[in-house]
């Protein structure tokens, strides 16, 4: 059985920390943050792999807006843009779907803490999840 702390959108690596400073056996999971943002850390340990890639339902890519002028509440969803007053860069991304990843990267037994903090995109991200029968690999959200 794998541990695994999978960080969905991952920012500057706040939740990785966390994670690794008070959960009691962190020291014994892989990690993988999912961070399209340049800005994000690039390694913050040995077994964290950082993944700069948006968290999605499918492999490609994909627009993302980065907030102007700091780089907090980026998003890949343009409805949030439009409803914002703040100012928006857009560029393009890689993309990745978690269900397809989850499903060729894990089995059902591995122990899998997903964080997941994408800026609205959890919704469709958690129905893809369901969708694709990945809801059961998740013991922790």
């Amino acid at each position: 059985m794998r541990k695994v702390f999978i960080d969905g959108g991952a920012n500057k690596g706040q939740s990785t920390k966390k994670f690794l400073s008070v959960w009691p056996d962190s020291d014994q999971y892989e990690i993988f943050m999912f961070e399209p943002n340049s800005k994000a850390p690039s390694i913050m340990g040995s077994k964290t792999k950082l993944v700069r890639k948006a968290l999605w339902i499918y492999d490609g890519e994909i627009d993302f807006y980065e907030k102007q002028p700091n780089s907090e509440a980026n998003t890949i969803l343009k409805q949030k843009v439009s409803l914002s007053k703040a100012r928006f860069k857009k560029h393009t991304v890689k993309c990745i779907s978690l269900s397809k990843w989850i499903l060729d990267n894990f089995k059902k037994d591995d122990y899998i803490i997903l964080k997941l903090d994408v800026e609205c995109a959890e919704y469709k991200i958690i129905k893809d999840l369901h969708e694709n029968r990945c809801l059961s690999f998740i013991n922790l959200l």
